[in-house]
């Protein structure tokens, strides 16, 4: 039988590498923020939440989820039912072509959300290893390090070599 070792931090699986619980937390200070008072109707204001983080413009990217994974913007549900001058004037011939272009630049605008998030990731680290202060260890020094409790080594203090 083989040793298969299961790796379950990957972008496909988004429990274990932070992401699910990072949205998650988003939306329920979300829904904190509208409740307030009306603790007992979260379940009316989610989908309005749900609607307002995906169609939020976010910083890294400088897009909306939404437009980054259908590559078109949103339309808010009064535009459906009440047809606004924006879509109105548009016809099915020059909606279609719009479309195709929409999709061209689509990988383009994908590209540029990751080199501006890239750059990004870049700027939070240097403000956070702006305070960081470096030291160098020699061999013998005594540092601070974590005992297991179920190590038996003689020499396993705190403050060791």
């Amino acid at each position: 039988m083989q040793n298969i070792n299961l790796v379950t931090s990957t972008p496909g699986y988004p429990k274990a590498n932070g992401q699910a619980e990072s949205s998650n937390k988003v939306v329920i200070n979300c829904l904190k923020k509208k409740l307030k008072s009306r603790r007992g109707r979260w379940a009316e204001e989610l989908l309005l939440v749900l609607w307002a983080d995906k169609t939020t413009l976010i910083t890294p990217t400088g897009q909306t989820p939404y437009f980054l994974v259908y590559g078109c913007e949103t339309v808010i549900p009064v535009e459906v039912h009440m047809p606004t001058s924006r879509y109105s004037l548009n016809n099915i011939e020059v909606n279609n072509s719009l479309m195709q272009d929409s999709l061209v630049l689509t990988e383009e605008l994908r590209d540029a959300a990751k080199i501006r998030i890239a750059s990004y990731q870049q700027t939070v680290a240097r403000r956070y290893n702006k305070n960081v202060k470096i030291r160098v260890f020699k061999e013998g020094d005594s540092v601070l390090r974590k005992v297991f409790p179920n190590k038996k080594e003689k020499t396993a203090g705190k403050l060791t070599p």
